[in-house]
């Protein structure tokens, strides 16, 4: 009777491997190739204009809630954040990666807090991309190269060559052609067995200041979305009664 059962396990896990082997061959696809120069760069900063990126260099705190009710606040001028998830906090200097933490209100140290601190600033380079992916362009190791779509339309692929958690990474975006604004993008990205998986970037708002922010991305039926969106020129602009960063800003 057992050796039946195990027989079943087995010839079950292998039907899912082969499932999950042809799910991955007949949906992935390859990175297209493109064409770096003058129309890759004009492609990325008529994408900056859509969103206004001089805006959001001037924005100064922004504060959203990422899918799993994790809160960000980020002072964008000091480079502190803080990030609040499943009873924990985390305030930290990104320039350094050194910060405090708590565990339901209770201060930890040592392992604990390395760990959470190292748990939130990899979480706010995953969560910040989705979140503002279209400012970063032209950071610094990007690679912008323009691909022509079967559509005949033309779209700009960005390849993050270092930095972050998961260098190597691109992306390919996608634009309305009246606004400029990025309507998609699809995902080459280490993280995902399958190539060319798509999400939709919608839902634009326009934050204090004139930046532009997609609340929505949706991949199928999952939806990505950024909530409790808020931003200016201090703390309490994002609903905050104090400086959350005044025990690392000395």
């Amino acid at each position: 009777m057992a050796k039946k059962f195990l027989r079943f396990i087995l010839v079950l896990l292998v039907g899912l491997f082969i499932l999950l082997g042809s799910a991955i061959y007949y949906l992935h696809e390859d990175v297209p190739a493109g064409t770096s120069g003058s129309e890759a760069e004009l492609l990325a900063t008529k994408m900056e204009e859509a969103i206004n990126k001089p805006a959001w260099n001037n924005l100064r705190w922004v504060s959203w809630t990422f899918p799993g009710d994790k809160v960000y606040v980020w002072d964008k001028y000091r480079q502190f954040l803080l990030v609040e998830w499943g009873g924990k906090r985390v305030i930290l200097n990104l320039k350094n990666k050194e910060g405090k933490a708590w565990q339901e209100n209770q201060a930890v140290s040592g392992n604990t807090a390395a760990k959470f601190i190292k748990t939130a600033w990899e979480g706010f380079c995953n969560d910040s991309f989705w979140f503002i992916a279209p400012t970063k362009a032209f950071d610094k190791g990007v690679k912008r190269e323009m691909v022509i779509m079967p559509s005949g339309k033309k779209a700009l692929k960005v390849i993050y060559q270092d930095g972050g958690v998961t260098p190597g990474d691109t992306y390919l975006w996608e634009f309305d052609q009246k606004t400029n604004l990025p309507i998609s993008f699809k995902m080459w990205v280490k993280i995902l067995p399958i190539g060319g998986i798509k999400s939709t970037w919608e839902n634009w708002i326009t934050l204090p200041g004139g930046a532009k922010i997609a609340l929505d991305r949706k991949l199928g039926p999952l939806n990505i979305k950024m909530s409790d969106v808020m931003s200016g020129k201090s703390y309490k602009d994002c609903g905050l009664e104090k400086d959350p960063f005044l025990s690392i800003s000395k």
